[in-house]
C-alpha cells in the first residue's frame, strides 16, 4: 500500500468521534472516523492516484478512483468552494493521529467545520476485484480550522416533520 499526503479543504469531518449515517447502519456499515478531502483536478495528488491506480490494475476513471466532482457542489449561498476539485471520502476504523500545524498532538472538543484546511495522510490499495481504489485515512494535520456551524455535526440530525390534521399548525 502506498501512503500519500495531500493538502486541501476538508468537509463532512468526523475525526473526534466515529460516525455512520442511519442509511449506512441499515446497510451494515460500521461507524468510522472520516472526512472528505478536496484535491485539485490537475494537481500532484490526482496524478499520483492515477499512476498508482494503473500500477494496481484499477481503471483510471472517476468511478474507479471513487471521486465525486466538486463542480457539482453549490452551497445555499451560491458559492462553489470545491470548484475544479475532485472530492475523496477517506475513513478509518481506528483512532487517527491529529496534529496542529507545528506537528504537536491536538485534542479537539468539537469537529472542525467544513472548509477547514488540512494536510491529510492516507493509504491506497485496490479492492478484491481490482476495479476500484480503496482509501484508508491515517492522519490529519489541521492547518486552518473553521468553526463547525452545525451542532451536532452529523447527518440524520434533522428529522422530517409531518403535518398535523390542522394544517395551520404544522408539527415538526
Amino acid at each position: 500500500m502506498l501512503e500519500i499526503e495531500s493538502y486541501g479543504p476538508i468537509g463532512f469531518v468526523h475525526i473526534t468521534d466515529k460516525y455512520v449515517s442511519d442509511a449506512g447502519k441499515a446497510h451494515g456499515i460500521e461507524p468510522s472516523y472520516s472526512l472528505q478531502l478536496g484535491i485539485p483536478k490537475n494537481g500532484d495528488t490526482h496524478r499520483t492516484l492515477v499512476a498508482e491506480a494503473k500500477k494496481l490494475g484499477v481503471p483510471a476513471n472517476s468511478e474507479s478512483l471513487r471521486y465525486s466532482d466538486g463542480d457539482d457542489v453549490t452551497l445555499s449561498d451560491g458559492s462553489q468552494p470545491y470548484r475544479d476539485m475532485w472530492l475523496i471520502n477517506l475513513s478509518s476504523r481506528y483512532p487517527l493521529s491529529i496534529v496542529d500545524e507545528k506537528g504537536n498532538d491536538l485534542t479537539l472538543d468539537n469537529e472542525p467545520g467544513s472548509g477547514s484546511k488540512a494536510n491529510v495522510a492516507f493509504k491506497i490499495g485496490s479492492n478484491r476485484d481490482k476495479d476500484k481504489l480503496v482509501y484508508f485515512l491515517t492522519g490529519v494535520q489541521l492547518v486552518e480550522v473553521k468553526e463547525n456551524e452545525m451542532t451536532p455535526h452529523r447527518f440524520g440530525a434533522f428529522v422530517q416533520g409531518h403535518l398535523d390534521e390542522d394544517e395551520d399548525n404544522p408539527e415538526f
